[in-house]
């Protein structure tokens, strides 16, 4: 008894001091912070319900980190499965509503279709220009990845690294061309 209630003193210890160290480890993999917080929240909400199972086979933070690393790959494989819902969508779901209606998204007159193509294009200049600032490696990654359409592990064994390693230089990839382009488009205003 006098156990279970030392570890749940650790663990209130832990999630009153320690919580930044938390939320910056999670929001470096996530790079979100709303996200990061969710994460977190329910790292300690799992961890509090499971502490009388904890074996002490390590500290009470590592444990927590086990965790929250195991949250933070659960919400890359739901968004990974999210995207794979919509690439499955037909072309039907895409463009008509249940109901038989055009998507108002597909519907442009002439003047909004061409202003449409100029945005898009302008847009994909900043993106070609921007993917040309990313490091080699993360080049290769995301050329393989979104561009040729490989699978995760296939990346692997072209790039000769790791599964995390992959999702790393997606995520960091994904940051570094979205601050490029934002500063892009602040420069063209």
């Amino acid at each position: 008894m006098n156990e279970i209630l030392d570890i749940k003193q650790q663990f209130k210890n832990i999630v009153q001091t320690r919580y930044k160290k938390f939320f910056l480890h999670a929001c470096i993999h996530v790079g979100c912070k709303e996200t990061a917080k969710d994460l977190i929240q329910d790292t300690f909400l799992t961890a509090y319900q499971k502490l009388n199972t904890f074996k002490e086979q390590s500290a009470v933070e590592t444990w927590l980190f086990g965790i929250l690393n195991n949250k933070i790959l659960e919400y890359y494989r739901k968004q990974t499965n999210e995207q794979k819902h919509i690439e499955h969508q037909t072309e039907e779901e895409i463009l008509f509503h249940k109901n038989g209606k055009w998507k108002k998204e597909w519907l442009y007159n002439e003047i909004e279709e061409k202003e449409h193509r100029d945005e898009q294009n302008k847009l994909i200049q900043i993106l070609k220009k921007c993917f040309l600032h990313l490091n080699e490696q993360y080049q290769k990654v995301f050329s393989l990845r979104f561009f040729a359409n490989k699978k995760t592990n296939e990346v692997c064994k072209l790039c000769g690294i790791t599964e995390d390693n992959v999702w790393q230089i997606i995520h960091r990839g994904k940051l570094q061309l979205k601050i490029c382009i934002q500063s892009q488009l602040k420069n063209k205003n």
